[in-house]
């Protein structure tokens, strides 16, 4: 058996090529496809300014892990989003 992983931008037409490696010998195979969804550019950059500033309102504030804030997720998303445009 044969794994390939494929980071491929699937395009509008949805038409996907692809060319095996010379080691997969001609003849009848079972072939089967994952498709995992990547997040965009702009929820990685969204999620990594969440937690920019999740860092920074912790160092800020001397909060630790064990401290519960209410609705910290929430709030962190809400104003990392209103800061990223």
């Amino acid at each position: 058996m044969l794994t390939l992983n494929i980071d491929y931008e699937v395009l509008p037409d949805r038409l996907v090529t692809i060319k095996l490696p010379e080691e997969v010998r001609p003849g009848r195979h079972e072939l089967v496809i994952v498709l995992e969804e990547q997040p965009s550019q702009t929820a990685r950059a969204t999620e990594d300014k969440v937690a920019k500033l999740n860092d920074f309102i912790k160092k800020r504030y001397e909060l630790s892990l064990s401290e519960p804030v209410l609705d910290a997720g929430d709030i962190f998303t809400k104003m990392a989003v209103r800061h990223a445009g």
